[in-house]
């Protein structure tokens, strides 16, 4: 039952993170959070999101470097298996479009260690604030 506990208190701070990222970044018009499912329960383990290439020239490379610049880690989101040098000349299935594909190029993960303090989280939300304001956007 600790065990439990524990695993809850972290989900707890994972989404408590994550709302204060959306909280400071959802006004961006090109940022859009991975959504929670209706009737499910995200534990947004990770803070992930899209930059819009419709709506701004900035890519989530552009964040990675200026935020590593103080320090601070973020990633681009998992890089599918059939963009990897192993795999690339394999067949792969898409649905629609290369969905995956899409991810890898305008997602990021935003730092979201339970060890972060709300001023930590505000940091990295300034930072991506500085580097896309919004008159870069389009309505």
């Amino acid at each position: 039952m600790q065990y439990f506990s524990l695993d809850y208190e972290r989900n707890k701070q994972k989404r408590k993170i994550f709302e204060r990222y959306v909280e400071g970044l959802s006004d961006i018009s090109a940022v859009d959070f991975m959504p929670e499912i209706k009737g499910s329960f995200h534990t947004r383990w990770l803070t992930t999101l899209t930059i819009d290439p419709r709506k701004t020239i900035i890519r989530p490379r552009d964040v990675i470097t200026r935020i590593a610049k103080n320090n601070i880690e973020a990633r681009p989101v998992w890089k599918p298996l059939h963009l990897q040098p192993m795999f690339e000349n394999n067949a792969y299935f898409e649905e629609a479009g290369d969905n995956s594909k899409y991810l890898f190029a305008y997602g990021l993960c935003l730092p979201s260690d339970t060890n972060m303090s709300e001023e930590d989280v505000d940091r990295v939300i300034l930072l991506f604030r500085e580097l896309l304001p919004a008159r870069r956007f389009t309505a």
